[in-house]
C-alpha cells in the first residue's frame, strides 16, 4: 500500500521522453479501464460466492499490475531497451507499419517459438494500440488467469485437498506473479500449461469432450510458444495413460508393452538433446537483463557447474537453487529466499510426497505430474549452467511441483481407483484403457 502511488506512476508514465518508446497515457488508460472491469466481472463469476476466493483474487491481479509497474521500472534505466519484451514490441510495431503502407499482413515463419509471440503482439497491436503498457497489461491478464487454472486443476484432482493453501501459493508466490507479467513466451506458456493441468485433471473425473477440446488447445499453445515443453507434457500425458492402474485386457497390456519402451526412448532423447530443444538462445536474452540490474555479474557469477554429469546429479535441487550460500547479487539472494522457503515447505511435507509417488499409479493426474517434474528437471539441469536463466523457466515447474507437495488422498481414505465396466457385460471399452474413476459427488464444484 505504502508503494502503490509509485508503482502507479510507474504503470502510466514508465519511459523517459529520450527513451524510444512513448507512454501514450491516454491510449493506455482507457485498455486498463476495460481490462480491470472485464477482470473484476471474471472474478466474480469464477468466485461463485467464494469471498475469500474473491478478495484472494482482485488482491493477486492487483499484485500482478505491480509486476508490470515493476517491469517498466527495469527496462527503462537498467536495461536501456534490450529486454525481449521491447523487442517483441517493436517487432509487432514494423509489421503493423509494413500493413498500414502496403495492406499486406506478414506472417511470420517458422510460426513457432519467439516469431508466434511477434505475431500475438501484433495481432493485439492491431486491436489496441501500440501502447506499450496496455500490451504488458494484456500478456499480465493471460498469466493471470493461467494461475486461476493451476488452482482449479488442484481443486479439481483433489477434492478433500488444502484449497485454500493452494490458493495462496498459486496467486502470491512471487515468481509466479512476476515473471510472466511482461510482454513473451512466459504469459502464453504459463496459462496454456494451466489449461493442460486443469483439463486433465477434469479428463481424469468425467469423460468430458468439452474437457478434451480444452486440453488440445491448450498443448498446441504450448506447441506454439515452447515445442520442447509440449514434447514433455505429451509424454507425461502418455505416461500417465500407460502407467496408471486403468489399463486390462489385451489392449490394456499391447499397449504398455509398446508404448512404455516408446516413452522411455523419447524421455532419454529429450533429455540428452537438452540444449537444442530448451532453446538457450531465447532464454539467453535475460543474460543482459541480470548484468544491467546487478554491479557482480549475476550471469557469469551464478554458475552452477559446467559439468554434464554434475548438473544431472543436481536435478533433484533445481527448484530450490540458488541456496542462500551461493547467492551473488541482491537478484540471487531474493530468488534464493523463495527457493529456500519452497524447499522448507517440501522438506515438510516429505511423507506427503512420498505417499503421492507411491500411491501415483492409483492416480492418473499424480502420475502426471510426478512424470513431468522428473522430465523437467532432468532435461533443464542438463541445460541450464546459471541461477540467471533457471528463474524465469522454472515457473513452468513451480506449481506442478506444488500440487504434488499439496496433495491429499480420498476424503474416505481409500484412493481413487479408476473405473472399469461390469465384468458380464462385453463392451470395447472394457479392453481400451480409460481414465475415468469412480468419484462421490461431495458437492465439490467442479467447474
Amino acid at each position: 500500500m505504502l508503494t502503490s502511488p509509485w508503482w502507479v506512476y510507474n504503470l502510466c508514465f514508465p519511459f523517459a521522453e529520450d527513451f524510444g518508446i512513448d507512454n501514450q497515457p491516454l491510449a493506455f488508460l482507457p485498455i486498463l479501464a476495460i481490462v480491470a472491469t472485464l477482470q473484476a466481472g471474471l472474478i466474480q463469476w469464477k468466485s461463485r460466492g467464494n469471498r475469500f476466493l474473491a478478495e484472494v483474487m482482485l488482491v493477486s491481479f492487483v499484485l500482478k499490475l505491480a509486476a508490470v509497474s515493476l517491469f517498466h521500472y527495469i527496462i527503462g534505466p537498467f536495461y536501456n531497451g534490450e529486454a525481449d519484451m521491447i523487442g517483441y514490441f517493436t517487432h509487432a510495431q514494423a509489421i503493423i507499419a509494413k500493413f498500414e503502407l502496403t495492406g499486406t499482413w506478414t506472417i511470420l515463419h517458422p510460426i513457432t517459438n519467439t516469431n508466434f509471440i511477434i505475431m500475438v503482439t501484433s495481432w493485439l497491436m492491431f486491436v489496441f494500440g501500440d501502447t506499450f503498457q496496455g500490451l504488458m497489461i494484456i500478456f499480465a491478464s493471460i498469466s493471470f488467469w493461467g494461475q486461476y487454472l493451476f488452482y482449479r486443476a488442484y481443486c479439481i484432482a483433489f477434492p478433500g485437498g488444502q484449497h485454500q493453501r493452494a490458493m495462496l501459493f498459486m496467486f502470491f508466490l512471487p515468481s509466479i506473479v512476476f515473471w510472466p507479467a511482461a510482454i513473451g513466451k512466459d504469459a502464453l506458456v504459463f496459462a496454456c500449461i494451466g489449461g493442460c493441468c486443469y483439463a486433465f485433471a477434469k479428463l481424469t473425473r468425467s469423460n468430458s469432450p468439452t474437457a478434451f477440446v480444452f486440453m488440445s488447445a491448450s498443448l498446441v499453445g504450448v506447441a506454439l510458444v515452447r515445442p520442447h515443453i509440449a514434447g514433455m507434457i505429451c509424454i507425461s500425458l502418455a505416461g500417465a495413460y500407460l502407467l496408471s492402474r486403468n489399463t486390462h485386457g489385451i489392449l490394456g497390456m499391447s499397449a504398455k508393452s509398446l508404448g512404455v519402451p516408446l516413452l522411455v526412448i523419447a524421455s532419454a532423447y529429450l533429455i540428452a538433446e537438452a540444449e537444442t530443444f530448451v532453446d538457450l538462445k531465447d532464454v539467453q536474452q535475460s543474460q543482459k537483463v541480470m548484468q544491467h540490474v546487478g554491479d557482480a555479474n549475476y550471469i557469469g557469477g551464478s554458475a552452477f557447474g559446467n559439468s554434464y554429469g554434475y548438473r544431472l546429479a543436481a536435478a533433484p535441487f533445481l527448484l530450490f537453487r540458488p541456496f542462500p550460500w551461493e547467492a551473488r547479487s541482491v537478484q540471487a539472494g531474493i530468488a534464493s529466499v523463495e527457493a529456500f522457503c519452497l524447499m522448507i515447505f517440501v522438506w515438510r511435507h516429505r511423507k506427503v510426497l512420498q505417499a503421492s509417488f507411491v500411491r501415483s499409479r492409483d492416480q492418473a493426474f499424480v502420475l502426471f505430474l510426478w512424470i513431468y517434474c522428473v522430465e523437467f528437471l532432468l532435461i533443464f539441469a542438463g541445460s541450464m549452467t546459471n541461477f540467471g536463466l533457471l528463474a524465469r523457466q522454472r515457473i513452468m515447474l513451480i506449481p506442478v511441483a506444488l500440487m504434488i507437495a499439496l496433495w491429499e488422498p480420498a476424503e474416505d481414505g481409500n484412493y481413487a481407483r479408476l473405473y472399469r465396466p461390469p465384468s458380464n457385460t462385453f463392451r470395447v471399452s472394457s479392453y481400451v484403457p480409460s481414465l475415468t474413476p469412480i468419484v462421490q459427488d461431495r458437492g465439490i464444484n467442479r467447474g
